[in-house]
């Protein structure tokens, strides 16, 4: 576990965006996003380093534009 107080504030960070997109997903019934907002949250618990969390939620964000676009 790293206790790095930068680590732990991005980590908050990601986590309060996947809750946001769940939340918002759930009321709106879009799967994509609540899609999204799941993997936001638990990826907080599986990525190691801030600059990784950073790399892999700019990649879910992408993910989601690139979804929404499509449609889905």
């Amino acid at each position: 576990m790293n206790l790095d107080p930068a680590n732990l504030f991005v980590s908050f960070m990601v986590g309060l965006v996947g809750m946001a997109l769940l939340m918002w997903g759930r009321s709106q019934k879009r799967v994509a996003h609540i899609a999204a907002g799941v993997v936001l949250i638990a990826v907080t618990f599986f990525v190691p380093g801030w600059p990784w969390l950073l790399l892999v939620t700019v990649g879910v964000v992408a993910s989601l534009v690139l979804a929404v676009k499509a449609g889905l």
